[in-house]
């Protein structure tokens, strides 16, 4: 099974307004008519085109078999949640990929988080004393949800120990003051466009960004995993911030009935999730197989089940399931 790695985002607009990936719809679906049926390409919603087989026929009647299987789960999930999925996943070891709606506008959320740490680690690769930096907390300061930040009212925490609570936890009152000393949401849209994402943005802090409004706090499944392979993979953060973001994921407690659940015992993963006010579900991670190189995923969800969190969640698990066993089988 064979997939062609997505181009990287295109300069066309260097602004805040949402761009599409320099592989336009256009493009997919060109690729994809040298690949798979047309009956496919017509109703696949936005799956990812197969690239050409490696060797014979029945290679790529393999991998068009196994492409349509998964679009298919993909489609059940669907229908079980009342709702949309989008998904696209990197095998960095191959350069396969698979993408499913991955180039749909989903609401960021929490995953957000991470593109606030990584813009805090770009920045502490210039000011080495920032991640020791002291930040006081105050009452004001905190939000519903604080579970970290909410027990350092008199003490106060350091700039790496808000990191920690944001991605391990996600405590929203530690995103907002890291943001904060970053410069606010628009310095992080200006660090996600400096490696080369002209998608995704980010406008607003906790809680407001988790509640959709046009085109606000946006991304695309495609544009946010090529961003995560930069950042925790790639050359979009230095060594020890690549380190630093890569150990707090994987020491993140908030996803283990999600992608981590639709993995095989014992998977390595680093990962964040995020949740909406009307059914958004997310989760972005990074996982590194038993054999091959780290596979790179974001599954971003919308349900109009808006309080069954359960089936959220294993909605997420199953497409991580079926991608996983598409995108490595």
């Amino acid at each position: 099974m064979s997939f062609r790695l997505p181009q990287e985002h295109s300069a066309r607009s260097a602004g805040r307004k949402t761009a599409s990936s320099s592989m336009t719809r256009r493009t997919i679906l060109a690729g994809a008519a040298a690949a798979i049926p047309a009956t496919l390409i017509a109703t696949a919603a936005g799956a990812s085109a197969p690239g050409p087989a490696q060797s014979g026929g029945g290679t790529q009647a393999t991998g068009r078999a196994r492409q349509s299987d998964v679009v298919s789960e993909l489609r059940e999930l669907e229908r079980q949640l009342d709702g949309e999925i989008g998904v696209h996943a990197i095998d960095t070891s191959t350069g396969a990929c698979f993408g499913y709606r991955d180039q749909q506008p989903f609401l960021l959320c929490s995953v957000s988080k991470v593109l606030v740490v990584a813009t805090v680690l770009n920045l502490a690769s210039q000011d080495p004393k920032l991640l020791g930096r002291h930040v006081d907390i105050a009452q004001e300061d905190l939000l519903a949800y604080a579970p970290v930040t909410s027990q350092h009212l008199v003490d106060g925490m350091t700039v790496a120990e808000l990191c920690v609570a944001a991605l391990t936890v996600s405590d929203n009152t530690a995103s907002n003051l890291l943001m904060e000393q970053c410069g606010g949401p628009e310095a992080v849209t200006d660090f996600v466009r400096s490696t080369g994402d002209l998608t995704t943005r980010l406008d607003r802090i906790e809680p407001d960004l988790n509640d959709a409004s046009g085109g606000l706090d946006t991304t695309t499944p495609a544009a946010f995993s090529e961003t995560l392979n930069r950042l925790a993979l790639g050359g979009g953060l230095s060594v020890s911030g690549r380190d630093k973001l890569v150990g707090w994921m994987k020491e993140s407690t908030t996803g283990a009935e999600q992608i981590r659940a639709g993995l095989p015992e014992g998977t390595l993963v680093g990962d964040k999730t995020g949740s909406g006010t009307h059914g958004e579900s997310n989760d972005v991670a990074v996982i590194w197989p038993e054999q091959g190189g780290p596979i790179v995923m974001s599954v971003f969800s919308t349900s109009r089940r808006t309080d069954d969190t359960d089936a959220q969640k294993a909605a997420i698990a199953g497409t991580a399931r079926a991608v996983f066993e598409g995108i490595t089988g």
